[in-house]
This record gives structure tokens, sequence and C-alpha cells, in this order.
């Protein structure tokens, strides 16, 4: 049988539900081995799944409840701080982290959060295949259906269509004037042509 390597994002709505699947993995004889930061050891382990840490220096044991700390004083998780985790893990990524953490483990299969698509890319090289979950809703532009953080009402008449289509181009302008900081997109590019 396989052995299955999940690496999902750190919060536990991306760890949960992959507790339930890598439990059914296993009851079909399949292996399961987490891969993720040192924060989320003791979490996978207590749910009785073997675990490695990986992204060290991007996350030092205890970065999250310094984080979280930080916050509750009011101090923002922001875009300088995200993209400093961000480029430390991509570099984590370029020098082999992934293959240095799998090594022993043979793995055959990387199951990997959509959240982080990074990881994804990097994971490519190692010639294994890769699936991408998501445990998240994704919002696609459809003008029958409004945003997700709109207060639309959509129904069958062309006013409502054109409610919602209005609704999507508020929502994209406003990506591209607040949201251009947060941006990864020329370094997922690159990570892509480092990657092969």
């Amino acid at each position: 049988m396989a052995l299955i390597v999940f690496m999902p994002f750190h919060w536990a709505s991306d760890m949960n539900p992959t507790f339930a699947l890598a439990r059914k993995l296993c009851n079909h004889g399949h292996r399961v081995h987490y891969l993720g930061i040192a924060d989320t050891a003791e979490r996978i382990r207590s749910q009785g799944f073997d675990f490695t840490p990986v992204f060290s220096r991007a996350f030092p044991e205890g970065a999250l409840a310094k984080q979280y700390e930080s916050e509750a004083q009011g101090k923002l998780y922001g875009v300088v701080e995200f993209m400093e985790r961000f480029r430390a893990t991509c570099e984590h990524l370029r020098e082999g982290e992934l293959e240095r953490a799998t090594r022993q483990l043979h793995p055959d299969l990387f199951l990997i959060s959509s959240g982080t698509p990074w990881v994804g890319i990097a994971a490519c090289k190692t010639g294994l295949p890769v699936i991408c979950f998501s445990s998240t809703l994704i919002s696609v532009e459809d003008s029958a259906v409004p945003p997700f953080a709109s207060d639309s009402i959509p129904s069958d008449t062309l006013l409502s269509r054109f409610r919602v289509w209005l609704e999507w181009k508020k929502l994209f302008l406003r990506r591209r004037l607040f949201y251009r900081a947060w941006s990864i997109s020329k370094e997922l590019k690159a990570l892509a042509r480092d990657c092969g």
C-alpha cells in the first residue's frame, strides 16, 4: 500500500479535515505521515499520526504562540510579516526541504493544502504525484452567484445579474487597490522556474 504525506496549513480549519481522511486511508491499509511547522506537532501526534517538522527557520518552535500573543496585544500580523515568512519558506523549498524531510520515508504521494501553493509547486520537483486539497469554499465569479462577502440576494432577473456582476467588479477593484502588497505571484513564478 501507499505512504501518503499530508501537508496541511497550520490553521485548525485546514488540519482537522485531514485527520478524518488520514484515518480512512489508514483503515484501507495505507500509511500516513504529516509534515508541518513545529508548532503543529503536538496536535497532529495527539491524533495518532507520525510527524516531521519542516520550515524551522521560517517558523521556529513557538512562532505561532508569539504571533498570537502579539495579535492579542493589538499588533496585527501584516503583509511584512507574511512576506518574510513566505520568502523564508520558499528558500527552504529551494534548498530541498521536502526532499530532506522525506528522504527516509519514501512517500508515494503528497496531499498539500491549496492554501500553500508554493509547497505544491516545490513538491512537484520530487517527481511524486501531488494532490492539492482545499478546506474552504472558493468563490468563483459567476453572474448568478455573488461573492461570499456580498449581502446581495440573487434572483433570476436581468437586474439581479447586473447587481451580481457589479459586486464582482467591486471585489476585483478592491483587491487591485488594497491587496497589491499581498501579491505573491512574482515569487510563485520564480519558485516554479527554480523547481523546474
